[in-house]
């Protein structure tokens, strides 16, 4: 007859643990959007079940290829031009 202990520690083991809710972040990016697509292939396996989720690409660049990744795969994106400011600081 096992102990309490192991009981509960099996039936822990095999009850579904509720998931914490994916951290939500945006990507900024200004080109071919290499690194963000490495950041998408790893939020999206499954296997890996990636705490984090990208909600936003923001590129100061529009009509670069990193917008087209980020459209495929289904996330929104953002051009803001750093032209239309006296710096990129501002």
């Amino acid at each position: 007859m096992s102990s309490p202990r192991n009981f509960n520690e099996s039936v822990n083991r095999s009850s579904p643990q509720p998931k914490a809710p994916k951290k939500k972040f945006g990507v900024l990016i200004s080109g071919t959007g290499t690194n963000l697509q490495a950041l998408i292939d790893h939020v999206k396996n499954v296997e890996r079940q990636s705490a984090a989720e990208i909600v936003l690409v923001v590129s100061n660049v529009d009509g670069v290829e990193g917008l087209d990744r980020a459209h495929k795969a289904g996330i929104p994106t953002k051009v803001i031009s750093h032209k239309a400011f006296k710096s990129r600081v501002d």
